[in-house]
């Protein structure tokens, strides 16, 4: 459930026909999934498309209060709103009315995570000599190329010294918040749910202690700054970079190798989505539901 703070007067417009319910309730506008069919019939590619908004919102949602993305646009709509706009492009997934209902979401590639027009931070997934896998970034530790080892950065100030110091990495000025972004992937009775964590450090001259990454490990590897621990072949992991002074962040996508979705954009995943809404005129592919989804 997303919960918005500014007049929303258009939105409530733009979402009226999508299943999506729009209400205030203590002064806060809330949005979610609506808990009943949308009463007009609807065409299939209506329909294909309203299942990319609910799923959007549905990503959205699956970030915590305290962990929502950091989305900005040159024209200044809210988070949520460029969070969705960012996010409906990706891959069709169909989850059922109920799934919908109960929140369920799917780690997809090329979610975005954060917006703005801070220069993106660029990584990919490589392996090391013990079979773990990295995730690797382009961020310069300053460290010689031929040494792998872990990061001990206890403050602030020494990731600043780390990153920032010596404009080892122009694009990272004094106060930017460097973030990392982890979701799993995970599967219950109601489908398939996303868990979401934000951790997030400010980099300053400043010795206030720097808070763990519960089970992340930051490496230098070739030179460059490297997330350990991200061996969960569900799981998925971006770094960003946040300027609360200026109100942006880097554009940033989710790194993953996750496939769960695939079962979700099948003929047969669409038979289902469409039979548990109903008032579909067009016909979908006639394949019989999967009992597993």
């Amino acid at each position: 459930m997303a919960t918005i703070t500014n007049d929303v007067a258009l939105l409530k417009a733009r979402l009226k026909g999508l299943g999506v319910t729009v209400y205030t309730r203590n002064g806060v506008t809330v949005v979610r999934t609506a808990t009943r069919r949308t009463p007009q019939k609807q065409s299939l590619k209506q329909f294909k498309h309203r299942q990319r908004v609910r799923h959007a919102i549905a990503l959205w949602n699956a970030f915590p209060l305290w962990a929502k993305p950091h989305m900005f646009s040159p024209d200044r709509k809210i988070a949520y709103n460029v969070f969705v706009r960012c996010n409906t492009p990706l891959d069709h997934v169909y989850l059922t009315r109920r799934q919908s209902m109960h929140g369920c979401a799917l780690l997809l590639p090329g979610m975005r995570v954060s917006e703005g027009s801070v220069p993106p931070v660029e990584y990919h997934f490589e392996q090391l000599e013990d079979g773990r896998r990295i995730l690797l970034t382009n961020l310069r530790t300053g460290i010689d190329e031929s040494v792998t080892r872990p990061l001990v950065a206890r403050t602030g100030r020494e990731w600043y010294d780390l990153l920032v110091k010596g404009r080892r990495n122009p694009d990272l000025k004094p106060g930017t918040v460097l973030s990392v972004y982890a979701i799993t992937q995970q599967k219950d009775l109601d489908g398939p749910r996303l868990s979401v964590t934000r951790h997030e450090v400010p980099l300053l001259r400043e010795d206030h202690p720097a808070k763990g990454f519960d089970g992340l490990t930051f490496y230098t590897h070739k030179g460059f700054l490297a997330l350990y621990g991200v061996d969960d072949e569900d799981g998925g992991w971006a770094v960003s970079l946040y300027r609360q002074d200026k109100g942006d962040a880097s554009p940033q996508t989710v790194a993953t190798t996750c496939t769960l979705y695939r079962r979700y954009t099948t003929d047969r995943a669409l038979r289902a989505a469409v039979k548990s809404f109903g008032k579909i005129e067009d016909s979908a592919p006639n394949t019989s539901p999967d009992p597993s989804l």
